[in-house]
């Protein structure tokens, strides 16, 4: 996913057939709950709308209520993670001492990674079957991620508290490390995900700070 976007895409639509807007959205986050298992475990090519109907104890006509296809559900699903581990789940005030919004920030991402690795496995594997403008809008949605760690670095060195020559690239960096606590979760195992997270932390804050 390339941090490299010239515009803001905009989510992609699912239409529902339910005219109560609550109502269809609490019926989505019960069909993402199931589907984001099914997914899982099967993957999406072998996932069918049948099992992730009746695992959630529904036909598939009353699926089809809330979503247009099984691509709508995989969008539902991707939309749901990244709002558990994209920029608006981020912790990165825009006041203080730049180190501890960077502690705060890189914390908060890395937990929010580790909690959720399961559906973070699920997006890698997956990504390729969104649409080309489901792409995009995810794609966004990490590049504000990255953004996000790219201000505080550069706030840090224009205040003489960082040294950094390549803030993008660091960010780049940051995001890539936290994602290795989904993706490299087998060689961490012997650890406890906190003492991780800390060591974690204490290296990328001492490769700012020379400290």
């Amino acid at each position: 996913m390339s941090p490299n976007q010239a515009s803001t895409p905009t989510a992609p639509a699912v239409p529902g057939r339910l005219k109560d807007p609550s109502l269809l959205e609490e019926r989505r986050r019960q069909l993402v709950e199931v589907a984001t298992e099914v997914f899982f475990e099967k993957g999406f090519d072998r996932a069918s709308v049948n099992e992730i109907a009746e695992r959630w104890g529904q036909s598939v006509g009353g699926l089809y209520r809330y979503v247009r296809s099984k691509d709508d559900i995989l969008v539902l699903v991707c939309s749901e993670i990244f709002r558990r581990i994209g920029p608006d789940a981020l912790d990165a005030p825009d006041v203080g001492d730049p180190a501890e919004r960077f502690r705060s920030a890189f914390i908060t991402y890395c937990e929010n990674i580790q909690r959720h690795s399961r559906q973070v496995l699920l997006m890698y594997r997956e990504y390729g079957r969104l649409s080309a403008e489901a792409r995009a809008h995810f794609m966004d949605q990490e590049s504000q991620v990255l953004l996000a760690f790219r201000s505080i670095v550069e706030d840090g060195v224009a205040r003489g508290v960082f040294t950094c020559e390549d803030p993008e690239l660091f960010a780049v960096d940051c995001v890539t490390r936290a994602h290795s606590l989904a993706l490299k979760g087998w060689a961490l195992a012997p650890r406890s995900p906190q003492a991780c997270i800390a060591t974690m932390t204490s290296w990328t804050v001492r490769c700012l700070t020379g400290g």
